[in-house]
């Protein structure tokens, strides 16, 4: 138990470091900008649906349910791979009907955009919205591996996520900072899963 407390805790650590660090140079970078505003815009439509699928109560109940069918690893398996794959199809289906809908919903959420500010945010948030797909199923491998008794990947996860904005900010810009650090949401977000699906395999939690 105190191994597992200190590695959390230690992983945990660095996430607020290196989420400081991102933020510090966000700030540097981008400053009280309209790049700004159009970015954390855009990121707050990812984050809100991230707050209803990967952190809400969908993926609270799967940790209970899974981990009653985890001493059959078969049974196991079958109710991972099939709550994974109807999360992953559901998520899919909810992002292409948000890329037809975001003028709509920016329109509601972040009224009084001029046109340039508002056409830059329906881009950014539909680059940044395919990160829920990602971050989901990451959430829930992720229940899969604490009830093996494994949290260090869960707790390393923030910081993939925060040195994806962080690199991107160092690299050459597509367009502009906030084109370049919607594109590093994305990409964080499938490395962020691929570690989870790393380390899955690795302890014979694979759904797959």
């Amino acid at each position: 138990m105190f191994k597992s407390i200190f590695t959390f805790s230690f992983f945990t650590t660095i996430s607020r470091i290196s989420g400081l660090i991102r933020d510090i140079l966000i700030a540097m970078v981008v400053g009280a900008t309209s790049l700004a505003d159009v970015f954390f815009s855009s990121f707050r439509f990812a984050n809100l649906f991230r707050a209803f699928f990967a952190e809400g109560a969908f993926t609270t109940s799967f940790i209970p349910l899974y981990s009653a069918e985890s001493h059959d690893n078969k049974k196991a398996f079958s109710f991972a791979s099939s709550v994974i794959s109807l999360t992953s199809i559901i998520l899919l289906i909810f992002c292409l009907i948000t890329q037809t809908f975001f003028p709509y919903m920016i329109q509601v959420f972040t009224p009084g955009f001029d046109q340039s500010k508002f056409i830059l945010t329906v881009t950014l948030s539909r680059i940044t919205m395919p990160y829920i797909i990602f971050i989901s199923i990451a959430s829930l491998i992720g229940g899969m591996l604490q009830v093996k008794q494994h949290f260090a990947s869960t707790a390393i996860a923030p910081i993939i996520l925060n040195l994806s904005l962080i690199v991107s900010l160092f690299v050459p810009y597509i367009k502009t900072p906030a084109h370049n650090l919607s594109i590093a949401v994305l990409i964080g977000g499938i490395f962020q899963l691929l570690l989870m699906l790393f380390s899955a395999y690795k302890l014979k939690a694979a759904f797959f």
